[in-house]
């Protein structure tokens, strides 16, 4: 069985998500949903809403350590 390239996997997503190496094969086996990678009106993806969710608690911040669903669920650089 040949597996699809990253790019096959996501041409037809409105946006291609950020794609971190250590979870290239992740990403392969199971791809982000295309609604992950829609923009709202001001511009964010549901990624972007989910950390501005966890930092508004106070105890996330830029030193914390990124969950990997940021990068497997979300498709965002959590690091920008």
């Amino acid at each position: 069985m040949l597996m699809k390239t990253i790019s096959e996997i996501y041409e037809n997503h409105p946006e291609k998500p950020y794609i971190n190496l250590k979870y290239e094969l992740d990403l392969i086996q199971k791809p982000i949903p295309k609604r992950n990678m829609i923009r709202t009106e001001e511009g964010l993806l549901p990624g972007h809403i989910v950390m501005l969710w966890r930092i508004s608690f106070g105890t996330y911040t830029t030193e914390s350590p990124h969950h990997k669903y940021f990068y497997t669920t979300y498709g965002i650089d959590a690091d920008k």
